[in-house]
Protein backbone atom coordinates (compact mmCIF):
# COMPACT_ATOMS: atom_id res chain seq x y z
CA UNK A 1 0.00 0.00 0.00
CA UNK A 2 1.05 3.21 -0.64
CA UNK A 3 2.16 5.75 2.20
CA UNK A 4 0.55 9.37 2.40
CA UNK A 5 4.02 10.42 3.41
CA UNK A 6 5.68 8.45 0.45
CA UNK A 7 3.55 11.31 -1.29
CA UNK A 8 4.61 13.95 0.57
CA UNK A 9 8.16 12.91 0.11
CA UNK A 10 7.52 12.88 -3.76
CA UNK A 11 5.66 16.34 -3.78
CA UNK A 12 8.62 18.24 -1.40
CA UNK A 13 11.47 17.05 -4.16
CA UNK A 14 9.26 17.89 -7.05
CA UNK A 15 8.12 21.79 -5.38
CA UNK A 16 12.24 22.24 -4.32
CA UNK A 17 13.41 20.84 -7.47
CA UNK A 18 15.86 18.31 -5.48
CA UNK A 19 16.29 16.23 -2.58
CA UNK A 20 18.76 18.58 -0.46
CA UNK A 21 16.35 21.61 -0.85
CA UNK A 22 13.63 20.01 0.00
CA UNK A 23 15.50 18.48 2.59
CA UNK A 24 16.53 22.07 3.89
CA UNK A 25 13.49 23.51 3.59
CA UNK A 26 11.22 20.67 5.84
CA UNK A 27 14.32 19.68 8.16
CA UNK A 28 13.55 16.34 6.42
CA UNK A 29 16.73 14.25 6.46
CA UNK A 30 17.80 13.53 2.51
CA UNK A 31 17.83 10.27 2.75
CA UNK A 32 14.48 9.70 4.55
CA UNK A 33 13.10 11.56 1.13
CA UNK A 34 15.22 9.59 -0.80
CA UNK A 35 13.81 6.30 0.65
CA UNK A 36 10.22 7.01 0.44
CA UNK A 37 10.60 8.25 -3.33
CA UNK A 38 12.24 4.63 -3.96
CA UNK A 39 8.96 3.22 -2.20
CA UNK A 40 7.18 4.76 -4.62
CA UNK A 41 9.05 3.66 -7.65
CA UNK A 42 9.52 0.41 -6.81
CA UNK A 43 5.23 0.33 -5.80
CA UNK A 44 4.61 2.00 -8.89
CA UNK A 45 6.87 0.46 -11.25
CA UNK A 46 8.29 3.73 -12.87
CA UNK A 47 11.19 5.55 -12.78
CA UNK A 48 10.18 9.24 -11.65
CA UNK A 49 13.46 10.85 -11.39
CA UNK A 50 16.48 11.12 -13.32
CA UNK A 51 19.03 11.00 -10.53
CA UNK A 52 23.18 12.32 -11.00
CA UNK A 53 25.45 14.00 -8.94
CA UNK A 54 24.65 17.28 -10.58
CA UNK A 55 20.92 17.54 -10.51
CA UNK A 56 17.72 15.72 -10.24
CA UNK A 57 15.40 16.05 -12.93
CA UNK A 58 11.69 15.10 -13.05
CA UNK A 59 10.58 12.26 -16.19
CA UNK A 60 7.79 12.32 -18.05
CA UNK A 61 5.95 9.26 -16.19
CA UNK A 62 7.32 11.53 -12.68
CA UNK A 63 5.19 14.42 -14.34
CA UNK A 64 2.43 12.51 -14.85
CA UNK A 65 2.36 10.95 -11.40
CA UNK A 66 3.26 14.55 -10.03
CA UNK A 67 -0.57 15.91 -11.35
CA UNK A 68 -2.17 12.66 -9.51
CA UNK A 69 -0.17 13.39 -6.33
CA UNK A 70 -1.29 16.86 -5.76
CA UNK A 71 -4.90 15.49 -6.16
CA UNK A 72 -4.68 13.47 -3.85
CA UNK A 73 -2.83 15.64 -1.19
CA UNK A 74 -5.50 18.45 -1.49
CA UNK A 75 -8.24 15.79 -1.12
CA UNK A 76 -6.31 14.16 2.50
CA UNK A 77 -5.94 17.61 3.14
CA UNK A 78 -9.57 18.32 2.51
CA UNK A 79 -10.36 15.40 5.15
CA UNK A 80 -7.67 16.42 7.81
CA UNK A 81 -9.15 20.26 7.86
CA UNK A 82 -12.65 18.53 8.00
CA UNK A 83 -12.03 16.30 10.82
CA UNK A 84 -10.21 19.13 12.70
CA UNK A 85 -13.17 21.51 12.39
CA UNK A 86 -15.36 19.18 13.52
CA UNK A 87 -13.37 17.98 16.86
CA UNK A 88 -12.77 21.20 17.83
CA UNK A 89 -13.80 25.06 17.77
CA UNK A 90 -11.37 27.38 15.83
CA UNK A 91 -11.74 30.83 16.98
CA UNK A 92 -10.09 34.21 18.31
CA UNK A 93 -8.13 36.87 16.00
CA UNK A 94 -5.16 37.32 14.04
CA UNK A 95 -3.80 40.74 12.73
CA UNK A 96 -1.55 40.69 10.07
CA UNK A 97 1.25 42.99 8.58
CA UNK A 98 2.54 43.19 5.52
CA UNK A 99 4.52 46.04 3.71
CA UNK A 100 3.88 44.42 0.00
CA UNK A 101 -0.25 44.89 -1.14
CA UNK A 102 0.36 42.27 -3.90
CA UNK A 103 1.39 39.82 -1.00
CA UNK A 104 -1.93 40.93 0.95
CA UNK A 105 -3.89 40.40 -2.10
CA UNK A 106 -2.47 37.06 -1.84
CA UNK A 107 -4.50 36.39 1.60
CA UNK A 108 -7.63 38.50 0.65
CA UNK A 109 -8.44 36.47 -2.61
CA UNK A 110 -8.92 33.29 -0.35
CA UNK A 111 -10.69 34.89 2.28
CA UNK A 112 -13.99 33.65 1.33
CA UNK A 113 -12.91 29.79 1.59
CA UNK A 114 -10.94 30.40 5.14
CA UNK A 115 -14.28 31.83 7.00
CA UNK A 116 -16.52 28.83 5.62
CA UNK A 117 -13.70 26.50 7.10
CA UNK A 118 -13.35 28.78 10.15
CA UNK A 119 -16.36 31.35 10.49
CA UNK A 120 -15.60 31.97 14.34
CA UNK A 121 -12.08 33.19 13.71
CA UNK A 122 -11.10 37.39 12.45
CA UNK A 123 -8.27 37.93 10.10
CA UNK A 124 -7.23 41.69 10.75
CA UNK A 125 -4.87 42.88 7.48
CA UNK A 126 -2.68 45.95 7.52
CA UNK A 127 -0.58 47.48 5.24
CA UNK A 128 2.15 49.39 6.50
CA UNK A 129 4.23 52.03 4.53
CA UNK A 130 7.91 51.05 5.77
CA UNK A 131 9.92 47.89 6.51
CA UNK A 132 8.75 45.95 9.55
CA UNK A 133 10.23 46.88 12.74
CA UNK A 134 8.94 44.47 15.87
CA UNK A 135 9.96 47.45 18.18
CA UNK A 136 7.56 49.70 16.22
CA UNK A 137 4.90 47.37 14.66
CA UNK A 138 2.84 45.01 16.65
CA UNK A 139 1.39 41.92 14.70
CA UNK A 140 0.53 38.56 15.06
CA UNK A 141 2.31 37.80 12.15
CA UNK A 142 4.51 39.60 9.94
CA UNK A 143 3.68 38.42 5.96
CA UNK A 144 5.79 38.77 2.82
CA UNK A 145 8.84 39.80 4.49
CA UNK A 146 12.76 38.97 3.21
CA UNK A 147 15.21 37.97 5.66
CA UNK A 148 16.30 41.35 7.04
CA UNK A 149 13.38 40.88 9.67
CA UNK A 150 15.08 37.36 11.19
CA UNK A 151 18.60 39.26 10.67
CA UNK A 152 17.28 42.41 13.03
CA UNK A 153 15.18 40.13 15.30
CA UNK A 154 16.44 36.46 15.33
CA UNK A 155 13.84 35.46 18.21
CA UNK A 156 10.72 35.45 15.57
CA UNK A 157 9.59 32.29 14.01
CA UNK A 158 9.95 32.07 9.91
CA UNK A 159 8.22 30.23 7.74
CA UNK A 160 8.92 30.14 3.84
CA UNK A 161 5.64 31.67 1.95
CA UNK A 162 7.66 31.58 -1.66
CA UNK A 163 10.52 31.95 -3.30
CA UNK A 164 10.45 34.57 -6.52
CA UNK A 165 12.63 35.99 -9.01
CA UNK A 166 12.33 39.92 -8.78
CA UNK A 167 11.79 41.00 -12.07
CA UNK A 168 11.97 44.21 -14.07
CA UNK A 169 8.87 45.54 -16.19
CA UNK A 170 7.18 48.20 -17.82
CA UNK A 171 4.21 48.78 -20.29
CA UNK A 172 4.35 48.50 -23.42
CA UNK A 173 2.86 52.57 -23.88
CA UNK A 174 5.93 53.65 -22.11
CA UNK A 175 8.61 51.47 -23.59
CA UNK A 176 7.42 52.95 -26.97
CA UNK A 177 7.59 56.19 -25.52
CA UNK A 178 10.45 55.98 -24.09
CA UNK A 179 12.50 53.51 -25.76
CA UNK A 180 13.58 49.82 -24.71
CA UNK A 181 16.62 49.67 -22.41
CA UNK A 182 18.90 46.89 -23.87
CA UNK A 183 21.44 47.35 -21.66
CA UNK A 184 21.94 48.08 -17.75
CA UNK A 185 23.56 51.41 -18.72
CA UNK A 186 20.06 52.35 -20.67
CA UNK A 187 18.14 52.54 -17.38
CA UNK A 188 19.70 55.97 -15.79
CA UNK A 189 17.08 56.79 -19.12
CA UNK A 190 14.48 55.71 -17.61
CA UNK A 191 12.07 56.79 -14.58
CA UNK A 192 10.71 54.17 -12.32
CA UNK A 193 7.68 53.70 -9.82
CA UNK A 194 8.95 53.25 -6.04
CA UNK A 195 7.82 51.77 -3.05
CA UNK A 196 7.60 53.82 -0.47
CA UNK A 197 8.92 51.30 2.25
CA UNK A 198 12.24 51.38 0.79
CA UNK A 199 14.68 53.66 2.47
CA UNK A 200 15.77 54.73 -1.19
CA UNK A 201 13.12 54.40 -3.59
CA UNK A 202 14.10 55.96 -6.72
CA UNK A 203 16.79 52.77 -6.81
CA UNK A 204 15.71 49.67 -9.35
CA UNK A 205 17.14 46.67 -8.19
CA UNK A 206 19.34 44.84 -10.45
CA UNK A 207 21.91 42.22 -10.86
CA UNK A 208 25.19 44.18 -11.02
CA UNK A 209 28.12 44.68 -8.13
CA UNK A 210 25.93 47.64 -6.70
CA UNK A 211 22.90 45.81 -6.75
CA UNK A 212 20.77 48.97 -8.08
CA UNK A 213 20.53 51.48 -10.62
CA UNK A 214 19.34 55.33 -9.26
CA UNK A 215 16.73 56.69 -11.53
CA UNK A 216 14.18 59.27 -11.49
CA UNK A 217 11.55 58.38 -9.45
CA UNK A 218 8.18 60.73 -9.74
CA UNK A 219 5.79 58.56 -7.94
CA UNK A 220 6.21 56.41 -4.78
CA UNK A 221 3.55 54.66 -3.47
CA UNK A 222 2.50 51.48 -0.87
CA UNK A 223 -0.64 50.07 -2.20
CA UNK A 224 -1.33 49.48 -6.09
CA UNK A 225 2.06 49.60 -7.76
CA UNK A 226 1.58 47.25 -10.58
CA UNK A 227 -1.26 49.52 -11.77
CA UNK A 228 1.05 52.37 -11.63
CA UNK A 229 3.35 51.16 -14.00
CA UNK A 230 0.62 49.90 -16.16
CA UNK A 231 -0.20 53.21 -16.30
CA UNK A 232 2.80 54.39 -17.95
CA UNK A 233 5.02 55.72 -15.22
CA UNK A 234 7.54 53.79 -15.22
CA UNK A 235 9.65 51.09 -14.55
CA UNK A 236 9.13 48.46 -11.67
CA UNK A 237 10.57 45.52 -9.77
CA UNK A 238 8.47 43.28 -9.27
CA UNK A 239 7.35 39.32 -7.87
CA UNK A 240 7.61 37.18 -11.06
CA UNK A 241 6.10 34.44 -8.84
CA UNK A 242 2.92 36.53 -7.59
CA UNK A 243 -0.44 35.82 -9.85
CA UNK A 244 -1.06 39.64 -10.26
CA UNK A 245 2.03 40.02 -12.34
CA UNK A 246 1.63 37.19 -13.85
CA UNK A 247 -2.15 37.60 -14.24
CA UNK A 248 -0.49 41.82 -16.29
CA UNK A 249 1.92 39.94 -18.35
CA UNK A 250 -0.26 37.82 -19.62
CA UNK A 251 -2.98 40.30 -20.42
CA UNK A 252 -0.04 41.81 -22.17
CA UNK A 253 -0.54 45.40 -20.36
CA UNK A 254 3.00 44.62 -19.11
CA UNK A 255 6.19 43.65 -20.39
CA UNK A 256 9.72 42.02 -19.43
CA UNK A 257 12.54 44.45 -19.38
CA UNK A 258 16.14 43.57 -19.44
CA UNK A 259 15.99 40.01 -17.87
CA UNK A 260 19.50 39.49 -17.91
CA UNK A 261 19.75 41.99 -15.80
CA UNK A 262 17.06 40.71 -12.90
CA UNK A 263 18.31 40.52 -9.51
CA UNK A 264 18.81 37.14 -7.91
CA UNK A 265 15.96 35.44 -6.49
CA UNK A 266 14.55 36.13 -2.90
CA UNK A 267 12.73 34.38 -0.48
CA UNK A 268 9.58 35.48 1.13
CA UNK A 269 8.57 34.60 4.81
CA UNK A 270 6.20 34.94 7.37
CA UNK A 271 7.41 35.68 10.76
CA UNK A 272 5.54 35.60 14.15
CA UNK A 273 6.22 35.82 17.99
CA UNK A 274 6.60 32.69 19.81
CA UNK A 275 2.86 32.29 21.82
CA UNK A 276 0.88 29.99 23.12
CA UNK A 277 -2.23 32.08 23.06
CA UNK A 278 -2.28 32.33 19.16
CA UNK A 279 0.17 29.25 18.09
CA UNK A 280 -2.93 27.34 17.15
CA UNK A 281 -4.55 29.89 14.97
CA UNK A 282 -1.34 30.98 13.57
CA UNK A 283 -0.59 27.38 12.46
CA UNK A 284 -4.36 27.50 10.70
CA UNK A 285 -3.15 30.45 9.53
CA UNK A 286 -0.35 29.06 7.58
CA UNK A 287 -1.64 25.57 6.67
CA UNK A 288 -4.39 27.36 4.40
CA UNK A 289 -2.70 29.65 3.13
CA UNK A 290 0.35 28.57 2.21
CA UNK A 291 -0.69 25.62 0.63
CA UNK A 292 -2.98 28.03 -1.62
CA UNK A 293 -0.38 29.39 -2.77
CA UNK A 294 1.85 26.17 -3.54
CA UNK A 295 -1.05 25.31 -5.58
CA UNK A 296 -0.60 28.47 -7.96
CA UNK A 297 2.84 28.12 -8.16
Amino acid sequence: MIRIEWLRAFNEVCKHKGFSEASRQTKIPAVTLSKSVNMLEKHTGQVLFKRSTRKVEITAAGIQFKELVGNILDAYNEIEYWAEIRSKKQDGSLHVISHDAEMLELISRHLPLFFQRYPEMKIDLELVSEQINPDKHTFDIAWGVTSYLGDISPGLIRKKILNTQIGIYASPEYLKRKGYPQHIDDLNQHMMVGYTRNKHNNRLLVNSSSGYVSMESRVCTTYNALALAVDGHGLINGAAELPQTKSLLKAGVLEEVVREYWPKPIELYSYWHKSHATSRRIKIFHDFFIKRIDSQA
